[in-house]
């Protein structure tokens, strides 16, 4: 699971994106002259998503597969 410290920050950079963003004057000052269209939000949020998922479902991955260490598997003689 996500530990809670990177959830609030997800969800604080999101927040502050949309402010930023949607704000006309704030907007214009970061130099986006108009606000994000639904084709833009989805530019957006979408890397975002996938930056949480993806490490996400890789680490239930590898949890599910069962973690192998080389030093856990034995060590056949040579010869």
């Amino acid at each position: 699971m996500l530990p809670a410290m990177v959830a609030a920050a997800v969800v604080g950079s999101l927040v502050v994106l949309g402010v930023v963003v949607t704000v006309p004057g704030l907007s214009h000052f970061f130099g986006n002259s108009r606000p994000l269209g639904p084709v833009g939000w989805t530019i957006a949020l979408a890397p975002a998503a996938g930056a949480v998922l993806v490490p996400a479902v890789a680490r239930g991955a590898v949890d599910a597969l069962g973690k192998v260490h080389p030093q856990d598997t034995p060590v056949q003689p040579a010869g």
